[in-house]
């Protein structure tokens, strides 16, 4: 906060910082050990305080997808996720999911082969067992529903019971679908796609 009557100048490593001036309290994310000096004035006397706060440095994971790269996917796809991270024997490396369920192979490896049914948050942790100190990168992965089709085949009266017709005989297929919205079709007929349908 702000001082009332006094002055402060606050160093970090030596060097003042500026934005600090004048303030009692701030605050700081050092990524490394660090020594602060404040100095308190009441325009005729000062005081000085320093403490060094000792960092216990983690290395920072960043989860990245191999191969496509999209976060978003559709039901029964998969993809893998790759921590970038240097293995350090030191460390544990830990990788979880929001969904529960979810059961990694061995959850220490970096790469893993993910399936998720609904939208999902990865994360993937390092530790320093002695310190106890963690850093954590997370991913959402997005999970597209397919939509619910089913077709329907008409056949001329004559197709035998195995959907045998004669040359020159019209079939009606027809999707059906509960879904509300626009879906979007394509029609095949022996691997080739008909855009005439």
């Amino acid at each position: 906060g702000e001082t009332t009557g006094v002055e402060t100048l606050w160093y970090k490593d030596g060097l003042p910082m500026a934005d600090w001036e004048d303030k009692l309290s701030v605050v700081d994310v050092p990524e490394a050990t660090a020594k602060y000096t404040i100095t308190v004035s009441n325009g005729t006397c000062d005081l000085q305080f320093d403490t060094t706060i000792v960092v216990n440095p983690v290395p920072d994971p960043s989860i990245h997808i191999v191969g496509s790269g999209s976060k978003t996917i559709c039901e029964g796809q998969q993809l893998q996720l790759a921590a970038m991270i240097a293995q350090d024997n030191k460390y544990t490396y830990k990788w979880t999911s929001s969904n529960k369920s979810e059961r990694f192979t061995d959850a220490s490896l970096p790469n893993q082969i993910v399936r998720p049914t609904t939208t999902t948050t990865y994360t993937y942790t390092v530790t320093d067992p002695l310190t106890g100190c963690s850093r954590s990168d997370t991913m959402r992965i997005i999970v597209n529903l397919k939509p619910v089709v089913t077709m329907e085949i008409t056949l001329p009266a004559t197709a035998t019971p195995d959907s045998t017709i004669c040359a020159g005989e019209a079939i009606t297929l027809r999707v059906l679908t509960p879904d509300v919205g626009t879906l979007y079709t394509k029609w095949y007929a022996n691997n080739v796609e008909q855009p005439q349908w």
